[in-house]
């Protein structure tokens, strides 16, 4: 059985602008909001946000990793309330394709070492 305090991928706290677009069951787009990243890993991100988003909802976040914007689908896994209108949305990504892996693990080990400077590898 796994053990639900260790976690698949390792986080890294990152505060970057986002938008995020909820998703309506057919995938259409249904809301456009902004946020930030709170922390990133390279299944997903905490957002932080000042609408509640609901659980289990799908999402499409755009997120500026230095020079490279990155599109990325997920689910929102939990949601939760900290103080006032600010909310922490856990968004598991799910599908990211190999360019976009690269970027986030390029990201995650720049964070790591305190550098910012993307080389794109094509």
């Amino acid at each position: 059985m796994d053990d639900p305090g260790r976690r698949k991928f390792e986080r890294e706290n990152s505060h970057n602008l986002a938008e995020y677009v909820v998703l309506t069951q057919q995938g259409d787009p249904l809301h456009r909001y902004m946020g930030r990243t709170f922390n990133v890993s390279e299944g997903g991100i905490l957002l932080e946000t000042h609408k509640p988003i609901v659980q289990d909802k799908d999402v499409i976040v755009t997120i500026a990793l230095d020079e490279e914007m990155l599109e990325l689908r997920g689910r929102v896994k939990h949601v939760k309330q900290l103080e006032g209108s600010v909310f922490h949305a856990g968004i598991e990504f799910l599908k990211v394709d190999e360019r976009e892996k690269k970027v986030l693990q390029w990201y995650i080990t720049a964070l790591k070492h305190n550098q910012h400077t993307w080389k794109s590898a094509s």
